[in-house]
């Protein structure tokens, strides 16, 4: 390359250069930002690790409530079926008791009627 040739591939630019010192300065203050950005990560980092296992739980204790409402759903609907047939055999039980007290209601009343008969 010739920086006398026709072509300009190069200019010269304004400014001036920083003297040591200064540019000394300019380094610590961003090596010490730097700093501090790597410690706000490492802070964010540790509270996403904390939200994620916080997170993870929640969620395990949603899969485990689920499975526990669906065991209890189970045990309604069996218990509700059962519900069912005892009170339909009540039912019965008492269409029964009804039937045989109405008999003896009857069978009380002959009884009378035979008894005034043979008085």
């Amino acid at each position: 390359e010739n920086p006398q040739s026709s072509l300009r591939k190069w200019r010269k630019l304004g400014g001036e250069d920083l003297d040591p010192q200064t540019l000394r300065v300019k380094i610590q203050d961003l090596e010490e930002r730097l700093n501090d950005k790597k410690e706000s990560l490492l802070e964010k980092e540790l509270i996403l690790e904390e939200v994620t296992a916080l997170s993870d739980k929640l969620r395990q204790q949603a899969v485990d409530g689920r499975q526990g409402t669906m065991e209890l759903s189970q045990k309604v609907n069996v218990f509700q079926s059962r519900i069912k047939d005892v009170t339909r055999k009540m039912m019965a039980t008492v269409s029964e008791l009804s039937m045989h007290q109405a008999t003896a209601h009857k069978l009380q009343q002959e009884r009378d009627e035979i008894s005034d008969k043979a008085i």
